[in-house]
């Protein structure tokens, strides 16, 4: 299922970078799903952060990361997301036009010209 599918692209994430705790993160609530013991496992596997800095280290092997077999399903997901995002901003300004007064759409009114000069 798409569980399945979702943690095996965090496990190839993870081998390509060991340290990136965002797919390990990713990888344990899909593993949650269909696998609670790999799911623990993972989970167990975590670091300990409480307290440590932050290290800026997550520096990638592009070459790597490009052999990796992303599912087609996940680059749409990719491709889609800039039209995603401007969709949300049109909600958005739809949704702060209507809080001023004006309704979904409305364009601010046109200045207007003096007559006698084009």
């Amino acid at each position: 299922g798409v569980w399945k599918e979702m943690a095996a692209v965090q496990q190839q994430l993870l081998a390509a970078n060991s340290r990136d705790l965002e797919a390990r993160a990713r990888l344990i609530v899909a593993a949650s799903h269909y696998d609670v013991a790999l799911a623990a496992e993972e989970d167990a596997s975590l670091p300990d952060v409480a307290g440590e800095e932050e290290e800026d280290d997550d520096t990638l092997d592009i070459a790597e990361l490009e052999k990796l077999d992303v599912p087609a399903a996940t680059r749409a997901r990719g491709k889609h997301a800039s039209e995603a995002n401007e969709l949300a901003a049109a909600r958005a300004q739809e949704a702060e036009a209507e809080t001023q007064g004006g309704a979904p759409g409305d364009a601010p009114p046109a200045k207007r010209r003096k007559k006698g000069k084009p």
